[in-house]
């Protein structure tokens, strides 16, 4: 895993239909994983890279940057998290200046859904099915709002 169990639960992977992705895959194992969104201001790049790749970052970070039509006329802007703190070095290295830091705080909301949900074990008794343990019903929210962007939202790293 290049990204612990409790930051998966809070943070989902970027949205692999919006944006390129490359991977490296060293003996049959995902390495990294490196995201990139071309804005028409600038480019945000995600890496992923697994601590094992860690004498690679440098090789992932200059051949993203190449790969990438607008890093000539755009910014980039990294995002790195804690857990992979390491990765500032190779960033450095490759041209990119630390913007800034802050911290990321979680609460976990529940939304009430006003849309009943269909009873499973009315549909089994219907067609005399018996259950024999008890049903985990799983719910779905069908309408999101997405929060706000913050105005004061900055990035991590930059390449000029």
């Amino acid at each position: 895993n290049t990204v612990p169990r409790l930051v998966q639960l809070v943070e989902p992977m970027p949205p692999l239909h919006d944006g390129a992705g490359w991977v490296l895959h060293e003996e049959n194992e995902l390495a990294a994983f490196v995201h990139v969104h071309v804005g028409p201001m600038a480019t945000w790049m995600r890496l992923f890279i697994h601590p094992s790749a860690e004498i690679q970052a440098d090789r992932i970070i200059t051949a993203v940057v190449q790969k990438t039509p607008a890093a000539a006329t755009r910014p980039i802007y990294c995002c790195v998290r804690r857990y992979q703190s390491w990765v500032q070095t190779a960033l450095n290295r490759s041209g990119f200046t630390l913007w800034g830091s802050q911290a990321v705080m979680v609460k976990h909301i529940v939304q009430k859904i006003t849309k009943p949900v269909t009873d499973l074990s009315a549909a089994l008794e219907a067609q005399g099915i018996t259950p024999t343990a008890p049903f985990i019903r799983q719910y779905k929210i069908t309408e999101q709002k997405q929060p706000p962007v913050p105005s004061n939202l900055k990035p991590i790293l930059e390449k000029s």
